[in-house]
């Protein structure tokens, strides 16, 4: 098993933390077996938002471009990803992200003040490899199971999708689902894959 560590500077913690754990499976891609990670995520403060967000969408594209140097450096064969998490405020907060194989299982130890819920999951979606502009069929089953209540991706196009239970049902493919788009003003609203190296 290897251990990942977090992209970014350490955040502040706040007294009175507990941790949830979670298991999460990406994409069989060509074939390959997936390789095993461990990984630990704790929350991001970001400076301006220490009180976080309203609204869980403009947490998730704050996660995204927070992260996007990160992802603009990783290469077809690896993503990016996070957690939503629900204050006790009700305002929602991200954590930091962590790079993984395309192809993986994940032992998530994730790190928040007590009374706070982990809520969905973000990550991202390699570019130059297919169509990656949706949910993968493993996406759309973590969601459907319940394993997680929403998945956020960042696409290689610059689209930052969503789906819950309702929405994977509504957009189901054949390759998983296409969720929607929560990019304000319309699809694109990130930088295309590869356009800032």
């Amino acid at each position: 098993m290897m251990t990942i560590s977090a992209i970014g500077a350490p955040a502040e913690q706040a007294s009175g933390t507990n941790q949830d754990n979670s298991d999460i499976s990406g994409s069989k891609v060509g074939g390959k077996g997936s390789k095993k990670v461990k990984a630990d995520f704790r929350i991001d403060k970001i400076k301006g938002h220490e009180d976080g967000w309203e609204d869980p969408h403009d947490a998730a594209l704050a996660f995204y471009k927070q992260n996007e140097d990160a992802y603009q450096s990783t290469d077809k064969d690896s993503e990016l990803i996070g957690f939503l998490i629900k204050a006790d405020n009700g305002n929602y907060y991200f954590t930091n992200a962590v790079e993984v194989p395309a192809t993986f299982e994940m032992s998530a130890a994730i790190r928040k003040p007590s009374g706070w819920i982990t809520m969905d999951t973000l990550h991202t979606h390699p570019g130059g490899r297919g169509n990656q502009e949706g949910f993968s069929k493993t996406d759309a089953q973590a969601v459907l199971s319940g394993s997680t209540p929403g998945y956020y991706v960042r696409t290689p196009i610059g689209d930052v999708r969503f789906i819950n239970k309702s929405i994977a049902k509504r957009t189901r493919t054949r390759w998983g689902a296409k969720g929607k788009s929560i990019c304000p003003g319309g699809s694109p609203c990130m930088t295309s894959y590869g356009s800032s190296n």
